[in-house]
């Protein structure tokens, strides 16, 4: 019960040997130690379940450093046109990588999209947040996103009411970090050719998913967009969030 919890029971749960492989980075681990604070805070208030004296300051007051992150690899123009031109791909996954690539939304933004939050007459984007779609923000898509968003309309037969993207399992969503690497190199994009794409260890961590995001951003910065033009897209709250996460300084 959460009026006999102590701070050695906090800790234990955020031991090591308690959490999954998954879990063990310190980012992962500040997690944790966030939902601890956040179910202890509401025992306080406004379940009054506990007081501020019992509440376990340990846990209260501190959190696990972030440390140095990975390097995660670019992909390349190049190496996107070969990916996103293999026909052996199913269409809907290029267009998936495509998208997140050109205009740096995040998957759960892309998994939620219908064909209804696009104007085709005048290439517009519509991607909001929640489920009503507030906050909402429109823009120009870049050149080409449109024309494949026709196509695979026209192609699966769906209504502007339909989802662009097939509804993916918990699991088909994590495996989209492995899937890209698979379908860059059936792409012919070859760990001998982008060997930084497949590296592990040392500070690297292979190529995933959200890699075509941080893509996107450096893409954009490097094209001449403007931190608003950006942020509006990537819906990042302050420039130094994305300049330290996504702004990638390289020679594009």
């Amino acid at each position: 019960p959460v009026t006999r919890l102590t701070a050695s029971d906090c800790r234990r749960a955020v031991s090591p040997e308690n959490l999954p492989p998954r879990a063990s980075s310190p980012s992962s681990l500040r997690h944790y130690y966030q939902v601890l604070q956040t179910v202890l805070r509401r025992a306080m208030s406004p379940c009054e379940l506990i007081t501020q004296k019992q509440y376990p300051l340990p846990v209260l007051g501190w959190l696990p450093p972030v440390g140095t992150p990975p390097s995660y690899p670019l992909i390349y123009p190049r190496d996107m046109a070969r990916l996103l031109g293999n026909p052996d791909l199913p269409l809907w996954r290029r267009v998936l990588y495509g998208m997140a690539l050109c205009e740096g939304p995040r998957l759960g933004q892309l998994l939620r999209l219908k064909y209804s939050n696009v104007d085709f007459s005048n290439e517009m984007l519509i991607i909001g947040s929640g489920k009503k779609n507030q906050n909402a923000r429109t823009w120009a898509m870049q050149a080409g996103v449109a024309s494949a968003l026709k196509v695979l309309k026209k192609r699966e037969g769906k209504a502007a009411a339909d989802f662009i993207f097939p509804e993916l399992s918990r699991d088909e969503k994590l495996g989209l970090a492995d899937a890209v690497r698979l379908d860059l190199v059936a792409s012919g994009v070859t760990e001998d050719e982008r060997p930084d794409l497949f590296a592990s260890g040392d500070g690297q961590e292979p190529f995933r998913f959200q890699d075509l995001r941080q893509s996107f951003v450096a893409f954009a910065l490097a094209m001449g967009f403007t931190e608003t033009q950006v942020m509006a897209r990537t819906q990042h709250t302050t420039s130094q969030v994305m300049q330290k996460h996504y702004g990638r300084k390289k020679e594009l």
